[in-house]
């Protein structure tokens, strides 16, 4: 048979053991893998800026594709604003 003392006992060890585990075993970083990361294929990454210019866009949609954002774009606006 168990007693009171004893079971609380175990109980705060497991708890506290619980609450340390991922303490002990930290993964890493999400950022490990953004350098592997390609935001576009036809685009350098250290070119890729996020920015919102009304002007260079024909329309807003937040979860847009990678081919509708490219249509969404306006080229020549773009194009005259290159550097």
């Amino acid at each position: 048979m168990i007693s009171r003392r004893r079971f609380v006992k175990h109980t705060a060890t497991l708890s506290a053991g619980i609450t340390a585990f991922p303490l002990v075993f930290i993964q890493r970083s999400r950022a490990a893998w953004t350098r592997k990361t390609v935001i576009h294929r036809n685009v350098d990454n250290l070119r890729v800026v996020g920015f919102a210019d009304p002007g260079m866009t024909k329309g807003v949609e937040p979860k847009a594709s990678w081919f509708r954002q490219d249509e969404l774009v306006k080229q020549k606006a773009v194009c005259e604003n290159r550097y």
